[in-house]
């Protein structure tokens, strides 16, 4: 559904990135509200 791992959406809710609740070994996503956050590219400002 958020077109990411369900690995990477467990490291999401133990970050608190993702709002969800443990309930003993397993987790309830409360708000499935997330944005990828892409790096940057570096702009070469070579100026000669």
């Amino acid at each position: 559904m958020l077109g990411i791992s369900e690995r990477r959406v467990r490291k999401l809710l133990e970050e608190g990135r993702i709002r969800g609740k443990k309930m003993g070994r397993d987790w309830v996503v409360l708000d499935l509200t997330y944005t990828k956050k892409r790096k940057q590219k570096e702009k070469n400002n070579n100026e000669d």
